[in-house]
């Protein structure tokens, strides 16, 4: 039974969904050899697959999922609430893109292709690598919270998209200027690593690490499952939802 209706999800239109976070590790694959060939440092890569470009896949997918849903009035008629189906699918997708994740940054951390701070060289090799994993986690789960709440909100993938491309790009160019200038507002940064950590990562001081990134990190986290029970909340609306899903 379980089997059957994995199957029937990704008949669905689950084979773009899924294939387009896997194109990103195949492309970063394929730019670190080309790095390697050059004798060229790999970490920027890698930081930008896991920290950036997998989120927002990530986000986007969401908001296709959710604000599409051809069948909908059959699925409002079963006895297996809507709101529960709309999350295992969401659940499927994390669980897809943080497998896709955690291998890339295991084998990175594993070839020593990932520059990592110099003061973690006293860690061990377990908390390394479970620290680490907050560079994909937290911004995989805060990109698909607001992707499920803009759809929900907009009943719109493409409104849900476009607004999500659009504080993903805010972010990026914001970063420096948020943390040099409007600390109070570091907790929005989603890429830290990247933008913050990443131009001096081998000289970075476990205080700038922890102020910076480690800190924010479970803020960010705080913040996605406040706005993971938001769309519990929002999908217990069904008639709005019947109004809208349905539309595009």
């Amino acid at each position: 039974m379980t089997l059957d209706r994995l199957y029937y999800e990704l008949r669905l239109r689950w084979i773009s969904l899924l294939l387009t976070p896997l194109l990103i590790v195949v492309a970063t694959c394929l730019g670190v050899l080309l790095t390697l060939h050059f004798q060229k440092n790999t970490t920027l890569l890698f930081l930008l697959e896991l920290e950036v470009f997998l989120p927002l896949a990530a986000g986007v997918a969401a908001a296709n999922l959710i604000a599409h849903e051809p069948a909908l009035e059959l699925l409002l008629t079963m006895s297996r609430p809507h709101r529960v189906t709309g999350l295992l699918r969401l659940l499927l997708l994390l669980v897809w893109i943080a497998c896709l994740a955690a291998l890339s940054l295991c084998n990175a951390l594993a070839f020593k292709l990932l520059d990592m701070p110099a003061f973690t060289q006293a860690w061990s090799p377990l908390a390394l690598v479970l620290t680490s994993q907050l560079l994909w986690l937290v911004p995989l789960l805060w990109f698909i919270a607001v992707g499920c709440c803009l759809a929900l909100l907009t009943l719109s993938r493409t409104a849900g998209g476009t607004l999500l491309a659009a504080f993903w790009l805010i972010d990026i160019l914001a970063s420096h200027m948020i943390a040099e200038d409007i600390p109070w507002l570091k907790p929005i940064i989603l890429f830290a690593a990247t933008m913050l950590i990443y131009p001096d990562v081998t000289g970075a001081s476990a205080t700038l690490v922890a102020d910076s990134w480690l800190t924010t990190r479970f803020e960010v986290l705080a913040t996605a499952f406040i706005l993971l029970l938001l769309c519990w909340l929002l999908f217990r609306n069904t008639e709005r939802l019947l109004k809208g899903t349905t539309v595009e």
